[in-house]
């Protein structure tokens, strides 16, 4: 009896000295966001480890069953400094702390030049993926197919090729949404478009994406009318140690990457990555195979922090190009909708891809034009559209800590894109175009070209071969051509920041950019032909020659069109920053020139004469006699035809208050007008000549908001209202006459109109709710006049009216829910399950 009594106590003794927790929650120090999934180790008063868990979805973490002791605490997670605390227990059995993790030096630089905005601080609508969600949700995807569960973001992986997904906020596309990686500016200087094929593999590096809807709060003068995604990467971890990843999924797609990050060397530290691609597409013949590579050096010198980085991703994919009626893919659905089908072919798959097609490269032997003989060759499958291009990037950032209120970053960066995307210079007339099956029939055009189709009547000499050009090679009349599309951008983005006093921050820099664009079209595939024969610029009246159509073509020359543009940007910018209890407000100014040039290599050129310039006056065969001198296009005189420089000011006035109701409830508001140099296709037309009347386009802005934040509950609710002046529409016409014309319709007014709303819900810690959804009233405003102009002069006119019609290119209408499940498999491993819809 004494002895049961003495092990009972013994283990009363045991329980009762073993019942102190800790419990913790992990945060991030400048935004108070919670850290999902950071790691934390546990040392005993020995520096023996007891034991590691890692934060759940609301950041907590918690140890259980702890002696009276003291402990130590490690905190780490990737892009922040690790934190150290110790603990001791003395009277208190159950401790809770709050563990606040600084993002590293490289991240606040990035949060200085990239403008970050923050909940409950920042006036604006924003959103935040955080590594955790990229990590589970991303899986084969392109990066902007996350932002769906964004209230008014609509992204569409249009027709399925790899890397062909697209982006709009509010109703704009991405022409006019800022996008950035780190604070860096990556829409086209020309067209402002986002070719995101170019960026496999960032998701490899992507710390966080921050969507601020509106106009924004960030500092640079930049084209954010419908919002800014600014992709922040991860900087050079503090430990040493790597990963390699193994994926697979749908269409047979495989993807291996891998990640290393060294010790920190004398020289530095550095950051290696890498990833590889390939499948077969879900859409029929939309192969992709993607190769990605990324090193990022970081150095620390005293009160200097230096970085290089350089990233690029060469890949090339099918694609499936251009809408069609539903009946194409599902008759009966068409059906459903009220088309009548009965005339319809279709019915084909939703993967059905009307764009690819296979040929087999036999050979027909003639013996005095009679067939004696097939020497049969390989399969060829081709899609008529396929993207290429590689752009690597070079990026080098230098931070000057001047002292603890001042600090001068300077990011110097450079881009160059090369590739293009293939296409068809046509079809054959009627059925010969269509295979039973509704593929291109490429047989039929490889048998034309290569003679084994052989009209002894139309070619007299033999299969293929027109005289006229040659009597021995065979003359292509279908071929594959490639776009090219090259770039070369060069950039210095410089911000001073200072902190006035503990209320007021200043933030000021300059924004200065340079780039080259060479747009042609080269042959790309003679399908079986020898030679091209045919025009070699957009008209016969080129640079090359009066006579174009004698010139014999081969793979990698240069047709219908060649030309350079040239865009300089110069901007400057401020922002006054206000900060104290409850309140926070901001003040933007910014003010940019833009400057664009074209130069034409496919028209005639110029000559350039002391007293006078002759605008593409002279060609090959012409001989100019000016001042009683003669001029031909090999002299001195005679240049590429160029325009001018059209230079144009923007400027951008953005103000915004937040206020902070009590810790859970707050209100903002923000405004802002906008002045934009309209893009480069509406400034020159493909003639080399100036649109009439360009103006800049302009934006004016105004947003209110509200939000709450608990810790089972968020909301926020806002509502905008955006009026765009000015916004061109451009495009060619046919005349009365059956002339072709361009034209471009300044004058015509948009107004976007919306409300969002978004929710999230911790039901328990195993059960999260989420809820979004916007109501957009999206409508062009105004008519204008469109003037027609033929050899410069004024030859047509006709009035466009778009008042009241919807703008279309994405649904004003958004809705969408998920619940997620989270659970734990064992101590160190958990699991989730997420139910999903958008409509």
């Amino acid at each position: 009896m004494n002895k049961l009594f003495y092990f009972l106590f013994l283990l009363c003794s045991f329980q009762l000295t073993s019942q102190n927790t800790i419990k913790g929650v992990v945060i991030d120090k400048k935004t108070d966001e919670t850290l999902i999934g950071a790691n934390i180790v546990l040392f005993d008063v020995f520096n023996v480890n007891v034991g590691g868990t890692v934060t759940n979805i609301d950041g907590e973490f918690e140890f259980n069953n702890l002696s009276n002791d003291t402990y130590s605490l490690t905190i780490s997670y990737i892009g922040y400094e690790s934190e150290n605390i110790i603990v001791k227990f003395n009277e208190e059995k159950n401790l809770n702390i709050t563990v606040e993790l600084q993002a590293d030096v490289l991240l606040d630089v990035v949060s200085i030049i990239g403008d970050q905005a923050e909940f409950r601080k920042t006036p604006v609508s924003l959103s935040n993926v955080k590594l955790e969600k990229i990590e589970k949700e991303l899986a084969g995807q392109e990066i902007p197919m996350l932002l769906n569960s964004t209230p008014g973001v609509y992204a569409t992986q249009q027709g399925g090729g790899d890397g062909d997904v697209r982006i709009n906020i509010r109703g704009f596309n991405q022409r006019n949404v800022a996008v950035m990686i780190d604070g860096v500016p990556m829409n086209d200087m020309e067209n402002g478009w986002v070719y995101w094929s170019n960026w496999f593999g960032l998701d490899a590096l992507t710390r966080t994406i921050q969507v601020q809807r509106g106009l924004g709060a960030s500092k640079l003068a930049l084209p954010s009318v419908g919002g800014t995604i600014n992709i922040i990467t991860k900087g050079v971890n503090a430990k040493e140690g790597g990963m390699i990843k193994q994926e697979y999924g749908s269409g047979n797609y495989l993807r291996t990457s891998f990640a290393y990050t060294t010790k920190n060397f004398k020289l530095g530290k550095f950051n290696f990555a890498g990833s590889f691609k390939r499948s077969d597409g879900l859409i029929d013949q939309t192969p992709s195979t993607g190769l990605f590579y990324y090193l990022k050096w970081q150095k620390q010198i005293q009160n200097h922090l230096f970085s290089f980085s350089v990233f690029g991703a060469p890949q090339e994919h099918g694609q499936r190009k251009y809408q069609t009626g539903i009946a194409v893919y599902d008759k009966n659905f068409a059906a459903e909708l009220g088309v009548d089908t009965a005339s319809l072919e279709g019915g084909y798959g939703l993967t059905y891809n009307p764009n690819w097609g296979e040929y087999n490269d036999y050979e027909v032997i003639y013996n005095n034009g009679i067939p004696v003989d097939t020497i049969f060759g390989e399969n060829q499958r081709v899609n008529r559209y396929k993207n290429y291009y590689h752009k690597p990037n070079f990026n080098f950032q230098h931070l000057w800590q001047i002292n603890e209120n001042s600090s001068l970053t300077n990011v110097l960066y450079y881009s160059m894109g090369r590739g293009g995307g293939t296409g068809l210079n046509t079809l054959p007339i009627g059925a010969d175009g269509w295979t039973d099956d509704n593929q291109i029939n490429f047989q039929y055009m490889y048998d034309s070209n290569s003679g084994n189709i052989w009209n002894s009547f139309i070619n007299p000499g033999g299969p293929a071969i027109d005289l006229a050009y040659s009597d021995s090679e065979k003359k292509s009349t279908y071929i594959l051509y490639s776009s090219i599309n090259n770039h070369y951008w060069t950039g210095l983005l410089s911000t001073f920041n200072h902190q006035i006093n503990k209320k007021l921050n200043l933030a000021s820099g300059i924004d200065v950019r340079t780039y080259t664009g060479e747009h042609y079209r080269e042959i790309y595939d003679l399908l079986g032909g020898d030679y091209y024969a045919g025009s070699a610029g957009s008209s016969a009246n080129n640079s090359i020659g009066e006579n174009s159509s004698n010139l014999i073509l081969r793979e990698g020359d240069k047709i219908y069109y060649h030309n350079d543009g040239l865009v300089r940007w110069l901007g400057g910018f401020g922002q006054l920053e206000y900060n104290h209890g409850n309140l926070s407000a901001f003040l933007n100014i910014t003010a940019s020139q833009t400057a664009y040039k074209r130069i034409d290599y496919f028209k005639k050129q110029d000559l350039v004469l002391e007293d006078t310039i002759m605008s593409q006056a002279i060609g090959i065969n012409d001989t100019i006699i000016y001042n009683e001198v003669e001029y031909t296009i090999d002299s001195p005189e005679a240049r590429f035809t160029e325009t001018n420089w059209e230079k144009f000011l923007g400027y951008t006035i953005k103000a915004g208050a937040n206020w902070n109701i009590d810790e859970h409830n707050n209100i903002f508001m923000n405004t802002g007008l906008l002045s934009k140099a309209p893009k480069f296709s509406n400034v020159f037309n493909y003639d080399n000549e100036v649109y009439y009347n360009i103006e800049n386009e302009i934006v004016k802005a105004i947003e209110l908001g509200y939000g709450y934040k608990s810790k089972n509950f968020s909301l926020n609710f806002n509502a905008y209202n955006t009026i765009w002046e000015n916004k061109p529409q451009s495009g060619r016409a046919t005349l009365d006459g059956g002339e072709s014309v361009d034209y471009n319709i300044n004058g015509i007014d948009a107004l976007h109109q919306g409300l969002e709303i978004d929710f999230a819900w911790k039901i328990s810690n195993s059960f999260k709710y989420e809820f979004l959804s916007s109501i957009g009233n999206w409508r062009w405003n105004s008519g204008d006049t469109v003037n027609f102009y033929l050899n410069q002069q004024l030859v047509q006119s006709d009035y466009f009216d778009a008042e009241g019609v919807y703008v279309g290119d994405s649904p004003q209408t958004q809705i969408g829910s998920s619940i997620s499940y989270n659970f734990k498999v064992n101590r160190n491993n958990s699991g989730y399950i997420k139910l999903k819809g958008i409509y």
